[in-house]
């Protein structure tokens, strides 16, 4: 009885670990998305009728861009929609496909680690250089904590998802899409 009293509290933490991240995902993503869109709208606006030009604008709207698609990976994690060789995978006896797919799994968090790893060496090798961008002379080293911070969000959703089809044999998370539309 303890047993699964304790199971459901450690299946409850982990959910909210993953609905928190799921939080923070979809309102940076948003943002992100949002403020892109009416960068561009004025850009064009400033461009086309008043026949000024946006300098700031286009670099603006372009890491606004690159923001989205980071975020955009870890949120193809928890979807499960990144590329994968299920008919390849799917002709072994179950199984097979298990320890296939445990195989799959830690080499992705293994990957996603060392992706977040590289990306914070990254932030700090461009803080070391000083390098600004053209137009805004921002910092770069703020836009490569984006990426690292996407890759960071991918690895903590590997890690959920593993714990999930290794651990809780899928009971954790049912329904991908159930729980992206929270």
């Amino acid at each position: 009885m303890s047993k699964s009293v304790s199971d459901n509290g450690k299946h409850t933490l982990i959910r909210k670990i993953d609905k928190g991240l799921l939080n923070v995902e979809n309102t940076l993503a948003g943002i992100a998305y949002a403020i892109m869109v009416i960068v561009v709208f004025v850009g064009v606006i400033l461009r086309y009728v008043v026949k000024t030009p946006n300098l700031y604008g286009e670099e603006i709207s372009r890491y606004l861009m690159v923001m989205c698609v980071f975020l955009g990976i870890a949120a193809g994690c928890r979807q499960k929609v990144h590329l994968s060789v299920e008919m390849f995978v799917d002709t072994f006896p179950k199984p097979v496909r298990k320890v296939i797919q445990f195989i799959v799994r830690t080499l992705v968090v293994l990957l996603y680690g060392y992706l977040t790893y590289a990306g914070f060496m990254m932030v700090q090798q461009m803080k070391m250089l000083g390098q600004t961008s053209p137009a805004m002379r921002l910092p770069m080293w703020i836009m490569y904590c984006v990426i690292a911070l996407g890759f960071l969000l991918s690895l903590l959703t590997e890690i959920i998802l593993y714990i999930n089809d290794l651990f809780c044999h899928g009971s954790l998370i049912n329904d991908e899409k159930e729980e992206i539309n929270l």
